[in-house]
């Protein structure tokens, strides 16, 4: 379960001059350390919710809290455009999403080539994305059969659960 840790003061703005808040979320992993990432929301309250992929893992809450007040405008303006940039058909003039490809998704991670390279490194990587990027993955790589509309209706650990078991029997583990 992710814990907001820091909220910016100010805000960013983002395509068409819309204005985002700022937070710095973070997990604890199996190994004890803390993931962080960043998540934009409008602060006109209308719109999607950004998030990056993990921006940082740190030993333990104490120092990503450091680190995340260390952070400032013009790390949080580039933050905000590597989440669009994960976002599959954003309209960058308008802001708005258009409907998602399968085949043009843009997939955060390749979770065969993380499975190869070390197995337990999948869960990790996986605990450090939104689930969002965890659909996407999905979307990108064919990981199952399931229409877009009962993918939104999963949750972070049934999103993961595909993910996982689809690689591991795809790969003959």
């Amino acid at each position: 379960m992710s814990s907001l840790i820091h909220t910016f003061s100010g805000t960013v703005e983002g395509p068409a001059g819309r204005k985002f808040n700022v937070g710095v979320h973070g997990h604890e992993r199996r190994n004890g350390t803390w993931a962080g990432w960043l998540t934009f929301w409008p602060a006109a309250g209308e719109g999607p919710v950004l998030s990056t992929g993990r921006e940082t893992t740190q030993p333990n809450r104490d120092d990503l809290e450091y680190w995340a007040t260390g952070l400032d405008a013009t790390y949080y303006e580039g933050a905000l455009q590597r989440a669009l940039d994960a976002i599959e058909g954003v309209d960058r003039e308008h802001f708005t999403a258009q409907p998602r490809e399968r085949e043009r998704a843009h997939a955060v991670l390749n979770p065969f080539a993380v499975y190869l390279q070390a197995p337990h490194l999948l869960d990790d990587e996986l605990d450090a994305l939104h689930p969002d990027h965890l659909r996407t993955i999905i979307r990108a790589y064919d990981l199952t059969d399931s229409s877009q509309e009962s993918l939104e209706e999963l949750d972070r650990v049934a999103l993961k659960a595909i993910i996982q078991a689809t690689v591991k029997d795809r790969l003959g583990e």
